[in-house]
C-alpha cells in the first residue's frame, strides 16, 4: 500500500509546508496475471533482458530496451493474460538496472516517460527518484492495458541501454 500527501507551502511551520490531505492507495495487483510486451528487448548470448523481466518480483532482473542510443520513444506494455481489465491508480518503478551497484551505474536509467492507457488517458511525467519513483495517476484506471514510453533517459557509464527492473501498480 502507497499514500498520496498533498501539502501546501507554509513558512510559519517548522517544516516549510502544512500537510493538506493524506490519502491511501491500496496495491492490490495479483503480477501472476500480468503479461508484458516490449517495443525491443535486450538478448545477449549470457542472458536475455524480456519485459516480462520487468514484472517478475525480482531486482536482479530488468527489462532492457535494444534501441540505438538510451532508448526514446522504446516502450513497454502490461495486460492481463485473460484481457481483464487491469485497475490501476498509481504506478512505482525501481529503475534502471538494479541487480548490483556495477549493474546500475553501468546501464541507463529512464529520465520521463510517457503513461497510457486504452482508455485515452496519457500523462507525461519526470522521474526523479535515484532508484525508484512511484507516479500516482490521479483518478483510478480501469484499463486492458497500460503503456510506458521511454522520453529521455540518462546513459549508464558503460551502455546507453535503458533499463527497468521492475513496475508495479
Amino acid at each position: 500500500d502507497y499514500f498520496q500527501a498533498v501539502v501546501e507551502a507554509n513558512s510559519s511551520s517548522v517544516y516549510g509546508y502544512t500537510l493538506k490531505s493524506l490519502t491511501k492507495i491500496n496495491g492490490n495487483q495479483d503480477f501472476s496475471k500480468l503479461t508484458a510486451s516490449a517495443s525491443s528487448e535486450l538478448i545477449e548470448s549470457s542472458s536475455s533482458h524480456l519485459a516480462t523481466n520487468a514484472i517478475d518480483g525480482n531486482l536482479k532482473t530488468a527489462w532492457v530496451e535494444d534501441a540505438n542510443g538510451v532508448g526514446r520513444n522504446e516502450w513497454i506494455k502490461l495486460e492481463n493474460k485473460d484481457g481483464s481489465p487491469i485497475t490501476v491508480c498509481a504506478i512505482e518503478f525501481a529503475l534502471g538496472y538494479q541487480r548490483s551497484e556495477d549493474h546500475f551505474a553501468g546501464n541507463g536509467t529512464p529520465t520521463k516517460v510517457l503513461i497510457e492507457t486504452d482508455s485515452g488517458f496519457k500523462m507525461t511525467t519526470e522521474l526523479g527518484g535515484e532508484y525508484t519513483d512511484c507516479v500516482i495517476l490521479g483518478e483510478e484506471e480501469q484499463t486492458k492495458w497500460i503503456k510506458v514510453t521511454i522520453l529521455d533517459a540518462h546513459a549508464g557509464t558503460m551502455f546507453e541501454d535503458t533499463c527497468i527492473s521492475e513496475i508495479s501498480l
